[in-house]
């Protein structure tokens, strides 16, 4: 049933992305200074126009190296962390760079170039500090966070779990949520994986995660009506099991009001 859940709710997924990029751009970062960031947001912007993968890798390269020069004068941290950022999410989704784990001369940076990085812990660690900076700008910078990469690993997490592989399956889960900690998916394919694993408390504590971070979006409603369907399915299997008279009638208690909730959704309109 967990597993069925899990099939129906990724249909939203895509809409979603292609909606949060779509919003329009409401974010106050600068990129006109110092000079050095003026030019790596000149590089980023040449990286779209560019006819070969050759020439886009090169712009995003440059992109980056101007973006850390004279970094640590600490000048406009935001700007430089954003165009960054950007560089190595287009990096990883035009798989330019086909492994996030990899080294920090291959992708621009120029102290310690031998020196490993990862690039999705990078690009969480830069967008944080944009976000920090600059609250105007989440909304912009989610849509840079439920990207293709974030895509591919929930793809690769979904396949770990049809394939019964449920070590990489958390592994490419928590991965996600290190991109985009406050999407409802991740906490899915966790209750998934609980649920798979016979652990029943982390399965409940992972559905209430799901409801919880798909809050009143309407693009959510049906993982959110999952979630609550399989969360309260769960209460009342615990309930059946458990045989402390107390506990029996809390659980109990806790499954009806998750299915009255479930049910408020699912009342015929006037």
């Amino acid at each position: 049933v967990a597993a069925l859940g899990l099939a129906l709710g990724m249909t939203a997924v895509g809409a979603g992305i292609s909606q949060a990029q779509d919003a329009p751009a409401a974010c106050s970062v600068d990129d006109t200074k110092p000079g050095e960031v003026a030019t790596a947001y000149f590089r980023l912007t040449q990286a779209g126009a560019a006819t070969s993968k050759e020439a886009q890798m090169k712009s995003l390269r440059d992109a980056v190296m101007q973006a850390e020069k004279n970094i640590d004068r600490g000048q406009n941290l935001p700007g430089r962390s954003y165009i960054m950022a950007k560089a190595y999410v287009l990096m990883l989704s035009d798989t330019l760079v086909t492994d996030p784990n990899t080294t920090r001369g291959a992708v621009g940076l120029t102290t310690n170039p031998a020196g490993p990085i990862d690039l999705v812990v990078a690009v969480d660690s830069l967008l944080d500090i944009v976000e920090q900076a600059h609250p105007d700008c989440v909304g912009e910078t989610e849509a840079w966070r439920q990207n293709n990469v974030w895509l591919d690993i929930l793809n690769r997490a979904i396949q770990a779990i049809d394939a019964n592989q449920l070590d990489s399956a958390e592994f490419y889960a928590r991965r996600t949520q290190l991109l985009h900690e406050n999407n409802p998916y991740g906490y899915q394919l966790l209750a998934t994986i609980a649920n798979r694993r016979g652990q029943g408390d982390v399965e409940r504590e992972m559905w209430t995660k799901t409801i919880e971070k798909a809050g009143t979006d309407t693009s959510l409603a049906e993982v959110r009506d999952q979630a609550r369907f399989y969360l309260g399915n769960l209460y009342a299997t615990q309930a059946e099991a458990a045989t402390d008279p107390a506990e029996k009638s809390r659980l109990a208690k806790e499954a009806v009001g998750v299915y009255r909730e479930y049910l408020k959704t699912k009342e015929p309109e006037d």
